[in-house]
């Protein structure tokens, strides 16, 4: 597993070539792409181009975003135009090097009842997984497991990775995973051995994050988060530990929300991002 940059998970509005000497400056090991932005590199300078720059930085593309808003709310004909694009998405992300896209699902619906949401949730991320392996490409797929998320909405849906993980075997396509977030994790009552009975194919890409102290886990506010070991709340060392342990070879993304970074420079953020991160793998016992 990798170090990786996600600029917008830290606030970084930058053009892909500056994310990606910021990446290199910092001793991060790869960087996320923004697709659309990828498709237009692709268009103006040529197939090579992207791939290219993170070549010559010695970087991996770490993932890129399915861009589609609240996947599971959109109606049939909305979801076909997305399922449409979507080839052309993925080609553009084979060609410039990445091969893990990823997505999330809410925790809830106001229209549709846990297995009637659970049979359209499968059937969707099926076929959106059909056509993302035609390109070489894996899918990763998020819950939001805080409580608060959800309250007060008619029906809830999947909150946790073992609703997650019944999801995506019932989707039962090999290049469809989850995308490990401590947060969720956290949040969702996860713990270090439900996370040891996980298979290393099954985890496509990993956010990390820290939660704030003196607060119950089931009052958790979802974009009220903390840098990644900054205090110890969530245990990302041990999370590091059994993603080694399961030879884990994909990112690792810091995704804080932490309101005390905002006011940062660019160059600024990713120097704490990227310390954060090394403090952890050193004290989860990893080789930098």
């Amino acid at each position: 597993m990798f170090k990786n940059l996600g600029p917008p998970e830290i606030g970084i509005q930058l053009p892909l070539d500056k994310c990606i000497d910021l990446a290199r400056r910092y001793g991060f090991g790869g960087v996320d792409v923004n697709i659309q932005e990828a498709a237009g590199l692709v268009a103006a300078n040529g197939p090579r181009h992207v791939a290219d720059l993170f070549a010559e930085a010695g970087l991996q593309v770490g993932g890129w975003a399915l861009s589609v808003d609240w996947l599971l709310e959109r109606d049939d004909q909305s979801f076909n135009d997305f399922l449409v694009a979507l080839p052309s998405l993925a080609g553009i992300a084979a060609s410039v090097g990445a091969s893990r896209a990823q997505t999330w699902m809410k925790s809830y619906s106001d229209e549709l009842p846990f297995e009637q949401n659970f049979e359209r949730a499968t059937r969707r991320v099926r076929d959106i997984g059909k056509i993302l392996e035609e390109h070489g490409q894996r899918l990763a797929v998020e819950p939001i497991g805080p409580r608060t998320f959800r309250e007060g909405h008619k029906y809830e849906f999947i909150s946790n990775y073992d609703g997650m993980l019944r999801l995506v075997n019932a989707v039962d396509m090999r290049n469809v995973g989850l995308l490990l977030d401590s947060w969720h994790w956290y949040t969702s009552h996860g713990t270090i051995p439900d996370l040891k009975r996980l298979a290393n194919g099954m985890i496509v890409y990993v956010h990390l994050s820290d939660a704030t102290r003196n607060i119950e886990i089931d009052d958790q506010i979802d974009e009220r988060r903390r840098m990644p070991g900054a205090t110890g709340v969530i245990d990302n060392v041990g999370l590091l530990q059994v993603l080694s342990q399961l030879h884990y070879d994909g990112p690792v993304t810091a995704e804080p929300y932490d309101k005390e970074i905002e006011a940062l420079t660019a160059e600024e953020v990713a120097k704490v991002t990227a310390d954060a991160l090394s403090g952890l793998w050193v004290s989860a016992g990893l080789s930098s």
